[in-house]
């Protein structure tokens, strides 16, 4: 074998490894993998919203709250949650819904949360999913 053979099958593993390892990265970061922590989709929050049983917490910041948010929610931005997560003691015995913009802060919050002994579980698609799942259906969900 040549040079320049080896050197192209060489190139052609480390390639192969790189992109498992970015595929891995991926499902890490959408909460496929590594989730120690529930994940629903937008319909399922929706449900579970409706149900009226579970504490909501946005993690968003204050402009994106201010455009709308669900009714009852408490707002601790993702900057803010390591500094004022004592705020959500009294949950520390129930599972607290979770949500974000599109859901990939909910799933950093919700990694963090259950590190302090809390029970997430996060929203998948954020506000934005549930605005479209529930948003016309169910407009008395929502505050602006």
């Amino acid at each position: 074998m040549s040079e320049n053979e080896l050197n192209e099958k060489r190139y052609k593993v480390v390639s192969f490894i790189a992109m498992i390892g970015v595929g891995i990265w991926i499902a890490y970061i959408k909460g496929w993998i590594f989730a120690d922590f529930k994940s629903v989709s937008a319909k399922e929050g929706i449900e579970l919203i409706k149900d009226n049983r579970y504490p909501i917490l946005d993690v968003r910041d204050k402009k994106e709250w201010s455009k709308g948010h669900i009714k009852g929610a408490v707002l601790i931005p993702f900057k803010e949650l390591k500094k004022r997560v004592f705020e959500l003691n009294k949950y520390k015995n129930r599972e607290l819904l979770v949500y974000s913009k599109t859901g990939r802060e909910g799933i950093e919050a919700s990694r963090f949360l259950v590190k302090k002994g809390i029970k997430p579980i996060n929203i998948k698609s954020g506000i934005l999913g549930l605005a479209i799942e529930g948003g016309k259906k169910y407009p008395q969900l929502f505050k602006k």
